[in-house]
């Protein structure tokens, strides 16, 4: 086998290692404040520039006030997606990635459960967070 051969195996069998390594099995994840259990995923977890888009999919068990937001690899925000009331049930949430640089990044969901009679933002507590890949 020559080296040239050798070696576009090695890159086939790294490539393949990492991407099954970036799919994540979706966590469910219970927040302090409830019995209940949070759910977090997006549809696809590594963007191309051909395909820079995904749909961010997640459950509240009660009405939450929410945020989401992507972080980069250093944990420092890149863009907010959500930051508000939200009610119980399942929601979803498009995000573009076509401005962004490659790298990793990170969805986060941020939230606390809020009563009816409460009118102002509870402290918020992490309740998932998911890595996605951005490839151009």
């Amino acid at each position: 086998m020559t080296n040239s051969i050798k070696y576009l195996l090695s890159v086939l069998i790294l490539t393949i290692f990492f991407l099954i390594g970036c799919k994540e099995k979706e966590e469910v994840l219970s927040p302090s404040t409830t019995n209940h259990q949070v759910t977090l995923k997006a549809d696809r977890d590594t963007l191309t520039s051909m395909m820079p888009t995904t749909t961010i999919m997640f459950s509240l068990p009660v009405d939450s006030y929410i945020i989401m937001n992507i972080t980069n690899d250093r944990k420092q925000q890149v863009t907010i997606l959500i930051d508000q009331l939200m009610p119980a049930g399942y929601h979803s949430v498009q995000f573009n990635a076509s401005e962004m640089a490659s790298g990793v990044y990170y969805y986060n969901l941020m939230g606390a459960a809020v009563g009816s009679e409460e009118v102002q933002v509870p402290p918020l507590h992490l309740l998932a967070s998911r890595k996605m890949v951005l490839i151009k």
